[in-house]
Formats: structure tokens, sequence, C-alpha cells
């Protein structure tokens, strides 16, 4: 998704100074140069050879002379999400509990003093499920490894999963 910049045009009176006749294609990808009526008149066309690709950069002139540029803002990097769909589990809920055993792991109880930590916990994650992850994991001082931001706020012992 790309999205849009358009900085230091200030609309107002002009002359035309010349007419462009090239098409948006003809650009092949690189800087292109409008004067202020066309900048106006084709606004829709620039910004869709940006998102397109067909023109890296328009460069909006007054009187010959550039004032203004219109360029593809970077996209916002979308997190990377770990795991596995409930779908794609090779096991089932009554399989994983045997297997995790075998493989050394425990299970880890819900008990009165992960709640009375649940109770004292600021709304940093609205998700009650991680809510008590967290909880467990201060009440016990156990390692939370997780790639959700959001446990940072707790400042309890976390591992970033992603590292």
């Amino acid at each position: 998704m790309a999205f849009l910049v358009w900085s230091g045009l200030a609309c107002g009176g002009s002359r035309l100074l010349h007419a462009m006749t090239a098409p948006l294609a003809a650009a092949g990808g690189g800087r292109r140069t409008v004067n202020m009526l066309e900048a106006k008149t084709h606004l829709s066309r620039l910004v869709e050879a940006i998102e397109t690709g067909a023109a890296t950069e328009v460069v909006i002139a007054r009187n010959g002379r550039p004032v203004a540029r219109l360029t593809a803002l970077p996209g916002p990097e979308r997190p990377r999400r770990l795991g596995v769909a409930r779908s794609d589990m090779p096991l089932s809920a009554a399989q994983a509990i045997p297997w995790a055993q075998e493989c050394g792991f425990e299970l880890l109880p819900l008990d009165l003093p992960h709640l009375l930590t649940l109770e004292q916990l600021p709304l940093h994650h609205r998700d009650p499920f991680d809510r008590l992850l967290v909880a467990q994991s201060i009440s016990e001082s156990l390692l939370l490894v997780s790639a959700d931001g959001a446990f940072h706020a707790y400042g309890g012992p976390l591992q970033d999963a992603r590292h």
C-alpha cells in the first residue's frame, strides 16, 4: 500500500508556461515535472502514476521554478505474526498435553497468587488470556516469551520471540 505526500504547494494565480504533452506512462518510473495548472487539473492521474510506479516523483513548478514534490511515502511495516492458526495445529489439545509433558514441559495451573497479581495489573493489554499469562509470569518469576509488544509495559521478565 502506498501513501502519498504533497508538500510545499501553495495554490494561487499562475500563468501557464508550457503544456505537458507526454502521457504519464512515458515517464517510465522516473522523475516528472509538471506546471501548476496541470497539477491542479490532473492530480488524480499524477497520484495514480506515483501509486503504480509509472513515476517515482512528480515535481510541481510555478513559473518554471520547482516548488513542490509529490512522492510515495513508505507504507507502514506490518508486524510479523508468529505462531500457527488453530487449523494448522498438528495435534488436538488432548494430544498436545501428553506430548508437552513428554517433552519436559510442565503445566502451570492457575492459582490464587496468579489471580491476585492479575487483579493488580494495569490494562496495558485487553486480552484476558494474555493478561493471565503475564500474571503467572510475574507471580512465578518465569520468563514470558512473546512477540506481543504490549507485554513490555508490565515490566515482568520477557523475551521477545522475534529475536
